[in-house]
C-alpha cells in the first residue's frame, strides 16, 4: 500500500502523537508498504512533506501528488472537514488515530482507532478501541520494570511543566528522577534527593524502567508506563485527559486526581502517599500490527 501519515507535534501539545506515527511507520515500512510523513516536523530517514496546519492548499498538492490508498489522520481534535473535501472522488481510505483526551467516533473514516477507551461504546463498526490497539513506541516493550528507590516524574507538553517545580518542592524527601524536556523554561535544580534528567528520545525508557512509581501530566506516557506494571499517579490539564485519566483508573491501570490542574502541596503530598498496585489489562506490543492489519482490509 501507499499510506501517508498526517501528524503535527509542537512543544504545547506534547509528542505523543508523533512518536505513535512514527511507530506505525516504521511498521509500515517493515511490511514493505511504501510510506510517506506529512506534517510539522522534520523526519528524518523518512519520505517527508512539510506543511502547514492551517494552510488546506498544502495539504491537497501533497495528496494528490501521492495518491496513497491509505490516509492516516493523527491528530489534536476532531479531523477538519476540508482534509475530507480533498481526497472526496478518489480512491483514499481514511484512518483516524484518536490520541489521549480525545476518544470520538469519526463518521466520515473509514476507521476509527481510539487509543484506549471511548466515551461512549462505539456506534460503528469501524471503530476500535482498547489497550489492544494502543501504538507504542516498540522499546517500551523490551523493557523489564526493575525498580529501585526513585520516582519518575513527567510533564511533558509545556503548558504541564509545573508540575516538575510542584513535586520537587511538595516531595523533597523522596528520591526521583525529574523528567525535563529541552523546551523547559524553569528546571529544578537538582538536590541530594532529586535529579533532573534531559533524555533524547527513547532514552527516557531505561529511566522508566528502573523508577518504583510515577507522578506524570496525563497523556500517552500513561500508556508507556502501563506497559511495564508500574504504579502511576497522573493530574490531568484538560477535561478530555481527566475522563481518560478516570477511566484508565477504573480499569485499574493508575491513579487520577480528581480534577484538573495541581492541588495545594499537601493534598499532592497526600495524594501521592496512596498505596496503588496496577491489575488492568496492559498494552502488548502487537496493536500496531492490529492497526496495520485493519488498514490493509480497508
Amino acid at each position: 500500500m501507499k499510506i501517508a501519515i498526517l501528524v503535527y507535534a509542537n512543544q504545547e501539545v506534547g509528542f505523543g502523537h508523533w512518536y505513535r506515527s512514527i511507530a506505525l511507520a516504521n511498521h509500515a515500512k517493515q511490511k514493505e508498504h511504501l510510506v510517506w510523513l506529512i506534517g510539522n516536523k522534520m523526519a528524518r530517514g523518512y519520505d517527508y512533506f512539510q506543511t502547514r496546519e492551517d494552510f488546506p492548499d498544502d495539504l491537497y498538492h501533497i495528496l494528490h501528488q501521492v495518491k496513497p490508498d491509505v490516509l492516516v489522520m493523527d491528530l489534536q481534535n476532531k479531523v477538519p472537514e476540508h482534509i475530507y473535501d480533498i481526497i472526496d472522488g478518489t480512491n483514499t481510505k481514511t484512518v483516524v488515530l484518536n490520541g489521549v483526551g480525545y476518544r470520538n467516533e469519526d463518521e466520515r473514516a473509514d476507521a476509527t482507532i481510539v487509543q484506549g477507551y471511548p466515551d461512549a461504546p462505539p456506534t460503528q463498526a469501524n471503530t476500535f478501541y482498547g489497550p489492544e490497539y494502543v501504538i507504542l513506541r516498540q522499546s517500551i516493550f523490551n523493557m523489564k520494570w526493575t525498580p529501585l528507590t526513585s520516582w519518575f516524574v513527567w510533564g511533558g507538553a509545556r503548558n504541564k511543566l509545573d508540575i516538575l517545580d510542584r513535586f520537587h518542592k511538595s516531595m523533597k524527601d523522596e528520591s526521583a528522577m525529574i523528567i525535563a524536556t529541552n523546551f523547559a523554561k524553569n528546571v529544578p535544580e537538582p538536590n541530594t534527593n532529586h535529579q533532573v534528567y534531559i533524555p533524547e528520545d527513547e532514552g527516557i525508557f531505561p529511566l522508566m524502567s528502573i523508577s518504583k512509581k510515577a507522578c506524570i501530566a496525563m497523556g500517552m506516557v500513561a500508556w508507556e508506563l502501563a506497559v511495564l506494571g508500574m504504579p502511576i499517579y497522573a493530574f490531568s490539564w484538560s477535561e478530555g485527559h481527566l475522563k481518560f485519566a478516570k477511566t484508565m483508573q477504573e480499569n485499574g491501570l493508575l491513579l487520577a486526581w480528581d480534577g484538573i490542574g495541581l492541588p495545594p502541596n499537601e493534598k499532592i503530598v497526600g495524594f501521592l502517599s496512596r498505596d496503588f498496585i496496577p491489575t488492568g489489562k496492559r498494552p502488548d506490543s502487537k496493536g500496531v500490527d492490529r492497526v496495520l492489519s485493519i488498514m490493509e482490509q480497508l
